[in-house]
């Protein structure tokens, strides 16, 4: 009796610490318009302290790797969008303890659900993780499919305009200069809209850029230039309208992720397209980062390597990897997370035998060996935020 009255107390104790915990902002395009530093008790706890760091770029350590190639990682950094503590949750499986920065150029923190809300910033715990690293850390702008409750006056409030301002581009520029962090990723996939919504969403990301040059925008290749949802899989008329504005020739977004459709083999010149088209419109080709669905399968997910490898071994293009997080939330054990991650980002370099399932090391391939898993090392070169010969570290005893 005595035991169970103590979990009992100690249960309720963790309630109270927990409901008082500070918690990381969202919301929606409305709600967002209130928002003041001064009245919100929880963002003095949502502000990151850790600068950008410098990086240096290794040498690269074999012929395939590409200092022009960079990679995205749109990962889950924490399980939910709402209820989550400002300053993450040590030794809880719902924080994603990412630890391969050297091989990203961007993290997105990957977030936002119809229930709780579509704007949402990096937690401070995870900007201060990717600024330590040298590595930009991105909020999520998510407008969801209709079927997964994305409504159209969510766009609506986001485009709103007052004497020629938009506002709520406005709050956003705040609050990434009140949190510290450095931009968003835009992901429009909410139907219903036209091709207003579309010009006035390029309108926004220019004011975006204009008001504040120093805050990253990334478009999805989503939304199309007459405001439906039409995903490219490669660079086109249709979604270069958000990279690159043709009457001024001036850049809108400063990357995009291109969607999975690039790899279908009914479409054979997706990249050799896109590479065209990146040329005609004087646009950077670094800056299209075609994207990997790792979420569901992770590296037992066949993917079309062969479009993208030019005959030197490069890559053509740069690497936009969904939720790479799968190793984490896939996972029973840190041990399986750890052999998962390593294989993940540094290739297949071990059989994995740490559960009942076949991994990828253990697949006969046969004669689709050119689509299994290739590690990210394997094409880019690393960069490090120790960029001298001092600097202090610490190792645990284990």
């Amino acid at each position: 009796m005595k035991r169970k009255f103590l979990v009992i107390c100690i249960f309720v104790l963790l309630s109270i610490v927990y409901a008082r915990l500070p918690e990381s902002s969202y919301w929606y395009p409305n709600d967002i318009i209130d928002w003041e530093y001064e009245a919100d008790a929880d963002a003095i706890y949502n502000r990151a302290s850790v600068p950008l760091a410098n990086r240096m770029v290794a040498q690269a350590l074999v012929p395939s790797a590409d200092e022009r190639i960079k990679v995205m990682a749109l990962s889950i950094m924490n399980s939910s969008t709402s209820g989550m503590p400002s300053q993450g949750l040590i030794g809880s499986m719902k924080t994603y303890p990412f630890t391969f920065w050297q091989y990203i150029d961007y993290l997105v923190a990957w977030a936002g659900s119809a229930g709780e809300g579509v704007i949402v910033p990096p937690s401070a715990d995870v900007t201060d993780a990717g600024h330590k690293n040298g590595v930009p850390v991105l909020g999520t702008i998510f407008f969801p499919p209709n079927v997964y409750g994305g409504r159209r006056n969510w766009v609506d409030q986001l485009l709103q305009k007052e004497d020629g301002h938009f506002i709520v581009a406005d709050k956003l520029i705040e609050i990434t200069k009140y949190y510290g962090f450095d931009g968003w990723f835009i992901n429009q996939e909410t139907t219903g809209c036209n091709e207003t919504h579309a010009k006035l969403m390029k309108e926004f990301i220019q004011y975006v850029k204009s008001s504040a040059p120093w805050m990253t925008v990334v478009w999805y290749d989503s939304m199309t230039s007459n405001g439906d949802i039409e995903w490219q899989g490669e660079v086109t008329d249709k979604n270069a309208f958000f990279m690159k504005d043709l009457s001024t020739n001036k850049k809108v977004s400063d990357e995009m992720f291109v969607d999975f459709r690039w790899q279908s083999t009914k479409r054979p010149d997706t990249v050799v397209n896109s590479i065209k088209n990146l040329q005609k419109y004087g646009i950077d080709s670094s800056s299209i980062f075609v994207g990997f669905d790792l979420q569901a399968s992770g590296y037992l997910t066949a993917f079309n390597w062969p479009k993208l490898i030019a005959d030197n071994e490069k890559l053509m293009l740069s690497l936009g990897l969904y939720c790479p997080s799968w190793s984490y939330y896939d996972s029973k054990t840190p041990q399986e997370f750890w052999n998962k991650e390593e294989s993940l980002w540094i290739g297949e370099h071990k059989v994995l035998e740490y559960n009942a399932k076949k991994e990828f090391s253990q697949i006969d391939w046969g004669d689709y060996k050119q689509y299994r898993w290739r590690g990210i090392a394997s094409f880019v070169n690393e960069k490090s935020p120790l960029t001298g010969t001092s600097f202090s570290t610490s190792y645990n005893k284990k």
